[in-house]
């Protein structure tokens, strides 16, 4: 075990004979100014103190540890620091095979090498350079810090926006701000704020500070009532730092806020406090205990040492030896030991022991070969898999097979070098280990296999083709009327169907479904019979606009009691509602109404006169017997 020690300041003389001149030159000042100028001596001899070399953490550990490839180890860490000191984290570098980074005992996992690994305590000092944070000093006084807000007292001082004052208790000066006693003791001082619509700097303090030096800025913060809770983020020497802090709703519920930061040449120091609540209702709150901190960092390191077990396995075969191969354990690093213990499986229920192994395998296979190595307390696994196959071959292949006409088949054969089917007709490719099949007719296929090992194997496919089944559809002319909507079907020449479309038959897996079409549709039925093979047949429904009405294209008002009006005729329950005609200029020269032009059409003439032989133009209003409305539109010749 080893006690690694780290001084808290890299800077620290050249900073003390900075703080000393800077007091020798300001004790005419202190004469001078009374009260104030004591305050910035004392504030001097704290930086002052804060400033002389002392011991930070100390980190008790082990220098090495041993561990196994992919294993797990703890490292007994333990630290402690001079009084007053304050561990606020720990971490590790690197992060590789650490659980937990920023604990300082955690556990470790190793990969195959070795790896050193360092551990850094951050503590904070125990002198602060904050005067007065908790407010305490003075019931009311502000000469500590300044503010961009105005100070009151007295009790309902506090109900202006943009004031604050030095109070034990929230509700002393505003009455609708919560009651509750401050961070340090419950009894002391806070800094009680009306918070205005602005982001402002609601506390700030000048202080001295080591260049190259990191600290700790910390703050205790409350909300004294609900709305608009404040929105607070640090700022060193104008500039804000870390992220800000959003109160919560809780009246009373004390939250701490700090951010770490870095001096580099800096030596004089402007901290504040910013409110960042635009809000004018609420944005009321407390703060208390600011600190401003030194922090130091400590450091050690313990070296994990992993043996090296980098193994892999080495295999060797030669063609045609019936299963003869050479197993071999091959370090990659080159490093082997005398200590070092090779026990092998090799994947067929055998076991032996040794760098180096001859073994006979019984089949051409893929194994699946195992290594362990052992080196004292240290054990690790090898795997790989070997394909053996030095053998004559003897393949398999696949089984003859049966398909329909125009499907495919897929052949295969087992492992080769080359392969070479023939015939090639209806291959997609003679020459690969899988082809596809597409043959017209019956054909059986030689296969050629030359191995790896130079050895050629033979063997025989044969595919058979079954004919597609013959589908017959009917009727082969149907018509659904205004009598008979419904037209049954039929098929023939399979063992199971599915007629298309689907929504306009009673059952669409049925052979002799009843077809329901609301126009003129083709069905289509598919077939298949008991080798799976398919077919197809088509029939069309004819449905003609069955409810509807008819106007004839010509009339002839000769008085012959043929043909001698012009006059629609309804059908399958359609309903006439309106009958005009037009001549080609436009003109309605016969209007009727339903009530009587079923019985009554247009007898060619016009106010008493008889009309010209011409084209007229007819609109037809009306409904369907299920309720459709429908316009009818066309012409009509009159022939004398």
């Amino acid at each position: 075990m080893m006690d690694h020690t780290t001084n808290v300041f890299s800077f620290a003389r050249v900073y003390i004979c900075c703080i000393f001149i800077a007091i020798c030159f300001l004790i005419i000042d202190i004469m001078r100014s009374g009260i104030k100028g004591l305050l910035i001596l004392t504030v001097l001899l704290i930086a002052f103190l804060n400033g002389r070399a002392q011991v930070c953490t100390t980190i008790t550990m082990p220098d090495s540890a041993y561990a196994c490839n992919h294993d797990t180890v703890s490292v007994l860490a333990s630290y402690t620091t001079p009084t007053g000191y304050t561990v606020i984290d720990s971490s590790w570098s690197p992060l590789t095979g650490i659980n937990i980074a920023n604990f300082y005992n955690p556990v470790f996992t190793t990969g195959t090498t070795s790896q050193s690994y360092t551990l850094s305590i951050l503590a904070l000092t125990p002198n602060d350079f904050v005067q007065d944070g908790n407010f305490d000093s003075l019931n009311t006084n502000d000469t500590y810090f300044t503010s961009s807000y105005r100070d009151t007292a007295g009790a309902g001082s506090l109900w202006p926006e943009g004031y604050y004052s030095i109070q034990n208790n929230p509700f002393n000066v505003h009455p609708n701000f919560a009651s509750f006693g401050d961070h340090t003791t419950g009894t002391g001082n806070m800094m009680v704020i009306n918070g205005a619509g602005q982001t402002v700097d609601i506390w700030c303090q000048t202080i001295l500070v080591m260049p190259g030096t990191y600290y700790d800025f910390s703050a205790w913060a409350a909300s004294c009532t609900p709305s608009n809770p404040a929105v607070l983020q640090f700022k060193i020497n104008g500039v804000l730092i870390d992220s800000p802090l959003h109160l919560g709703a809780v009246d009373g519920l004390w939250t701490e806020f700090h951010a770490l930061w870095y001096s580099d040449t800096s030596t004089v120091i402007t901290i504040c406090i910013n409110d960042q609540q635009t809000a004018l209702s609420g944005n009321d709150f407390a703060i208390d205990d600011i600190s401003f901190k030194l922090v130091c960092q400590s450091t050690a390191s313990v070296y994990i040492a992993v043996p090296n077990l980098n193994d892999s396995i080495g295999f060797d075969q030669q063609p045609c030896q019936n299963g003869a191969v050479t197993l071999t354990a091959i370090n990659r690093d080159n490093v082997y030991a005398v200590s070092t213990q090779y026990d092998w499986s090799f994947g067929d229920h055998t076991t032996a022991s040794g760098t180096a192994q001859p073994h006979n395998y019984p089949n051409q296979n893929y194994y699946l070969v195992s290594l362990v190595v052992s080196d004292h307390s240290c054990v690790d696994t090898f795997t790989d898999i070997i394909f053996v196959n030095n053998f004559t071959p003897r393949l398999p292949v696949s089984a003859d097979t049966s398909v329909c006409v125009g499907s495919n088949a897929q052949l295969w054969v087992g492992q080769g070098n080359t392969y070479q089917w023939t015939p090639a007709t209806g291959l997609n490719d003679p020459s690969v280990q899988n082809p596809i099949a597409s043959p017209q007719d019956t054909t059986t296929y030689y296969v050629t296999v030359h191995s790896d090992n130079g050895c050629i194997f033979y063997d025989t496919v044969t595919v058979n083709i079954w004919p597609l089944p013959v589908i017959v559809a009917s009727p082969t002319d149907g018509v659904a009327t205004c009598n008979t909507p419904t037209l049954q079907l039929n098929a023939t020449g399979a063992q199971s169907y599915v007629w298309f479309p689907a929504q306009y038959v009673t059952d669409p897996l049925a052979q002799s479904p009843f077809a329901i079409p609301t126009e003129t549709t083709i069905y289509t039925v598919t077939g298949t019979d008991a080798n799976h093979c398919v077919n197809k047949d088509s029939i069309t429904v004819q449905v003609p606009d069955i409810s509807r009405a008819f106007v004839p294209s010509a009339f002839t008002p000769n008085g012959d009691g043929k043909n001698d009006q012009l006059r629609p005729v309804p059908y399958c329950g359609f309903v006439i509602q309106e009958f005009s005609v037009f001549n080609r200029w436009g003109e309605r020269v016969w209007y009727s109404e339903a009530t009587s032009v079923e019985n009554h059409g247009w007898d060619g003439t016009i106010n008493g006169s008889l009309a010209p032989m011409d084209t007229y133009f007819y609109v037809l209003t009306g409904a369907t017997k299920d309720g459709i409305q429908k316009v009818i539109k066309g012409t009509a010749v009159l022939i004398r």
